[in-house]
């Protein structure tokens, strides 16, 4: 009877962690397949790593805010208004909020902010357009197997390489965009998820066929038409603007 007795009490027996396990091993499946795509799946330019211990230092949750889609928000914000990356610390972590959420608005502003600061009165570029015309372009190796590039690869590439800012500003005079006009087209961009390059062949397309003038409405009803039709790249943009 003894042996029966323990028998059954060493089968109903178990180990210590089987029992008392701090954390249930489905919820460490979990977070292992929540995380790990958060850190591995994001493409990027910017110092992730970087970023991360930054934020991490800052008692933030790097993994909510340095996602995908902010990723892709804040490389836009940062080329639009001139922020580099030691600004951008001061920018993103301004933008976080007590919720450990990312506040666009905030970090549009901040890199605003960051831009008033450091161009003041004096114009973004240090050249003027006519400058810039006679600066002679770099050499490049010539290739015999290299075909020329057409005009219109040369603008695709200028319209990929560039931000709307800058493209207000290489078409004025004094080499100065309005910060109206940039708040406005970065707005439209973002609510009709319009990629960079896209925005640029719009506003050149307008300035062109508008006579120099930026009208909101007319640049809207472009932006949601070329959404509607799933525009995605400059040349895509180019060749409906043809139409």
């Amino acid at each position: 009877m003894k042996s029966i007795c323990l028998q059954m009490f060493k089968n109903a027996t178990h180990s210590f962690d089987d029992v008392f396990t701090t954390v249930h091993p489905e919820l460490i499946k979990e977070k292992q397949v929540i995380e790990e795509p958060e850190t591995q799946a994001i493409k990027t330019k910017l110092p992730l790593e970087w970023l991360h211990k930054m934020l991490t230092q800052q008692q933030i949750k790097a993994q909510l805010i340095l996602t995908q889609p902010n990723i892709e928000y804040i490389e836009k914000m940062i080329k639009i208004y001139d922020v580099d990356y030691l600004e951008l610390e001061k920018a993103l972590i301004w933008a976080v909020n007590e919720q450990q959420e990312f506040d666009r608005k905030e970090f549009q502003d901040m890199c605003k902010d960051i831009f008033y600061k450091k161009h003041g009165s004096i114009p973004p570029r240090l050249y003027s357009k006519e400058q810039k015309e006679l600066e002679p372009e770099p050499k490049k190796k010539s290739n015999q197997s290299e075909q020329p590039k057409s005009k219109e690869e040369q603008l695709i590439e200028h319209f990929n390489s560039i931000s709307h800012r800058e493209l207000l500003e290489d078409l004025s005079a004094s080499g100065r965009a309005s910060m109206k006009e940039i708040d406005m087209l970065t707005s439209i961009m973002e609510e009709h998820g319009l990629p960079q390059p896209v925005m640029n062949v719009l506003v050149d397309y307008v300035l062109k066929r508008n006579q120099n003038k930026l009208s909101k409405n007319y640049i809207e009803t472009i932006a949601a038409h070329w959404s509607r039709e799933g525009i995605t790249s400059a040349k895509q943009a180019m060749q409906i603007a043809k139409t």
